[in-house]
């Protein structure tokens, strides 16, 4: 059997490192440990993208492109949208008993061995730089049902619960089509339309809800109008922008919520789009329990009660959590809910199960002392939580209170922020 090169020497034939770069990344990865690609990447020897196509061909497996449109859903669907961001590996394809599996590297041999035990299949490895599969990964999993999916699957909706789901979502776009006397609502979820058909009175809630609830003259063979509304939703009211399309056969209303960011979020660069669709993903799948570390440490207070706003959309219920003696917190945007926590063991616990009854979509919190000891009744009281430690923080404490993932952001020069979200490291 031919011995299998090592990655220096396959770079070393494609000449991008010669025998002394080599030496000097030995060196390095003797003193610092490691990899050997994160030395050479270290040493500023090579790209990330020549690593990644050096290992391919080490280990004789594809460097590919994938494009999500290839994907098969089916595969993909084998695994979770979480376990593939903490592994950065996705199924993409399956034939027979063989199940093609897009990693960053080849050398993940223990989860890919639970996944060809769990599937029965012979897992086979394809190679991709990680920002394509994290790109991949957001692609796959954050698109909906295909077209010819018949909303009949789905219960019907009254128009109260169709216009709080919309909302709630974060949606873009949201409409009503009418034909004959069914009426269909539908919401565009960052790109993933969702169908759902409503039952009988959703003319006389519609009125009810939005105000005004006309568009004024008509005018044209097709009757089109357009105007700005405000509709009701939780005790509040939101602003929209309303178009109507009317026919003889049929009707389209189309609204679109106008953005009213709070003054807060404003104080920050917005995240990348790829960061937003990594924590709506991970938030999609229950799963979205975060501790949030920064650079400089004192951009924490500043950031955190944003984060929701961020990250999530300003429908998300928030509240913050502070520690009773430092409340109110300075530099927090009135129109966040911020509650002080006991600072007495036994009227927190009572405190914080008490504020499950309330379902917020969201918590973020900051508090001081032992983080075991108010760490899980925090990730119990919401789907969606973002904590900061002020004690050096223990990785078995955070797992098991169900928080499994990092939120790093770092400020740079001009007040820009660079965001990261990646796996807790067990």
């Amino acid at each position: 059997m031919t011995e299998r090169p090592n990655l220096g020497q396959v770079l070393r034939g494609f000449g991008r490192i010669d025998e002394s770069d080599q030496e000097a990344a030995v060196q390095y990865q003797r003193t610092h440990g490691g990899y050997f690609g994160e030395a050479l990447l270290a040493l500023g020897l090579v790209t990330s993208e020549e690593v990644e196509f050096g290992l391919a061909t080490q280990f004789d497996l594809p460097y590919v492109f994938p494009d999500p449109d290839s994907v098969d859903r089916e595969a993909a669907e084998l695994v979770s949208p979480e376990w593939a961001l903490a592994h950065l590996a996705i199924p993409i394809a399956r034939s027979g008993y063989g199940l093609t599996v897009v990693v960053d590297s080849p050398i993940k041999a223990g989860p890919l061995e639970e996944l060809e035990r769990r599937t029965g299949l012979e897992i086979q490895l394809a190679i991709a730089s990680p920002a394509k599969i994290r790109e991949l990964i957001r692609e796959v999993y954050q698109r909906g049902p295909t077209p010819d999916e018949s909303p009949s699957a789905c219960p019907a909706l009254t128009l109260d619960e169709f216009l709080d789901l919309a909302v709630a979502e974060s949606a873009a776009l949201f409409g009503i089509s009418v034909r004959s006397h069914r009426a269909l609502g539908w919401w565009d979820e960052r790109g993933t339309i969702h169908r759902r058909h409503l039952t009988v009175g959703w003319e006389d809630a519609l009125e009810r809800r939005l105000s005004p609830g006309g568009g004024g003259e008509r005018a044209g063979e097709t009757h089109q109008a357009e105007w700005e509304a405000r509709l009701s939703y939780r005790g509040a009211e939101i602003g929209v922008e309303v178009r109507s399309l009317e026919a003889e056969r049929g009707r389209e209303i189309l609204i679109r919520p106008v953005r009213e960011e709070e003054p807060l979020d404003h104080r920050f660069f917005p995240p990348p789009s790829s960061v937003v669709g990594e924590v709506r993903l991970l938030a999609r799948s229950g799963v979205a329990r975060f501790v949030v570390t920064t650079d400089p440490p004192e951009l924490r207070a500043r950031l955190l009660p944003s984060l929701p706003s961020l990250l999530l959309g300003s429908s998300y219920r928030v509240v913050h959590l502070t520690d009773e003696a430092e409340f109110p917190p300075e530099g927090v945007a009135p129109a966040v809910l911020t509650l002080p926590v006991p600072s007495g063991s036994e009227d927190r616990d009572i405190f914080l199960r008490d504020l499950r009854a309330f379902r917020f979509d969201a918590i973020t919190a900051s508090l001081p002392g032992d983080p075991a000891a108010w760490l899980a009744g925090v990730a119990g009281a919401a789907s969606v939580v973002f904590v900061s430690l002020s004690e050096p923080e223990i990785r078995s404490d955070l797992l098991k209170a169900g928080i499994g993932w990092r939120l790093r952001v770092r400020e740079e020069a001009g007040g820009r922020l660079d965001w990261e979200v990646r796996p807790l490291e067990v």
